[in-house]
């Protein structure tokens, strides 16, 4: 039960990370000395593509590991924060279901 509770804590914390990184990428206000806004570094469809793709392998595995973690975060800092958002959803609803395992040696799943 306690692990459910922190894990939803961690994705509290992440869909918040994820608004801040949303406003970053896409049309934040620019920043003292830089005339344009940031814009994103990747299409975001494809991104969310990518991350949607990492955990359709791990279900199928039932096993969420550190190498799933690396592409999932590495997929979800280029993608939107509507898309982040829906992907962390799937994760956590699918982690906190049963539907695969956690193996991440270190830190949070995601």
């Amino acid at each position: 039960m306690r692990n459910r509770w922190l894990l939803g804590l961690v994705v509290a914390a992440l869909c918040a990370t994820s608004y801040i990184a949303g406003r970053i990428f896409h049309g934040a206000a620019p920043t003292a000395g830089n005339s344009q806004a940031p814009v994103a570094i990747a299409d975001g469809t494809a991104a969310e593509q990518i991350g949607s793709r990492t955990i359709d392998d791990a279900l199928s595995r039932r096993e969420w590991s550190d190498d799933d973690k690396a592409a999932f975060r590495k997929a979800a800092s280029e993608m939107s924060a509507e898309g982040r958002e829906r992907l962390i959803r799937r994760l956590t609803v699918a982690l906190n279901s049963g539907q695969m395992r956690v193996t991440v040696r270190r830190g949070p799943p995601f």
